[in-house]
């Protein structure tokens, strides 16, 4: 029922590197991570002012597009906990911090990163789809119609 949110999983690459990621997403998770992708600052004018009395809130359209790019990083921000190894070493042989930002200029196209990537999604079922989510599921308590 409940999710240990300080048990992590060890992904190697067969080459001394390791990710330490989240064994498991809770809903606070998922939440923070909407939320980074989510995050909008608008700011409007005080509407239409009609003697001295404020009148109805500017008008605010917004054309949202997240990239599938932007929640790959949303997510390993959220999941990636610690690394070691030579692969996180800078030219001076230091130990490069595990941070949001060193998290995102990770190469997407390195085989650690593509395995933590995959290992994540084995590890967490989506919400939408898990079975009390999805519609495929027969409900083991139907509510039969009237005829």
């Amino acid at each position: 029922m409940f999710i240990n949110p300080n048990a992590t999983v060890p992904v190697e690459d067969g080459n001394g590197n390791v990710i330490n990621i989240k064994a498991k997403l809770t809903f606070a998770d998922y939440g923070l991570i909407e939320d980074s992708l989510l995050r909008l600052n608008v700011k409007t004018g005080q509407g239409n002012k009609k003697n001295g009395q404020a009148g109805e809130a500017d008008e605010v359209n917004i054309d949202m597009h997240v990239t599938q790019s932007a929640k790959r990083i949303a997510v390993l921000q959220q999941v990636v906990k610690s690394w070691s190894g030579p692969a996180f070493l800078d030219e001076q042989g230091k130990q490069i911090r595990c941070t949001r930002a060193n998290i995102a200029l990770l190469d997407p196209t390195e085989d650690l990163v593509i395995k933590v990537l995959d290992t994540i999604d084995e590890l967490n079922e989506s919400p939408t789809d898990a079975p009390a989510a999805r519609e495929d599921v027969a409900d083991p308590n139907p509510i039969e119609q009237p005829s």
